[in-house]
């Protein structure tokens, strides 16, 4: 995903393009410790594609299943 924005110094403001790194590498559960965790999982409409960073299909192939998780950090 990329996500254009802008920077802004004091002497002028630049356009500019990031690929964004969504973290997701850790952020993935098999399908079978969820159901033995007893986690509430939820069917996506449609499945989203899966893509490796070269643009080669991951071996997943799509993501069909997801979750809430609500994060608390700090105090």
């Amino acid at each position: 995903m990329t996500l254009q924005f802008f920077i802004h110094s004091k002497l002028k403001r630049a356009k500019a393009v990031a690929l964004i790194d969504s973290g997701a590498t850790k952020n993935f559960m098999n399908l079978k410790y969820t159901k033995y965790l007893q986690l509430l999982i939820k069917c996506l409409e449609e499945p989203w594609s899966l893509f490796n960073v070269d643009g080669t299909t991951n071996k997943s192939r799509s993501l069909q299943f997801y979750m809430d998780l609500q994060v608390q950090t700090g105090t």
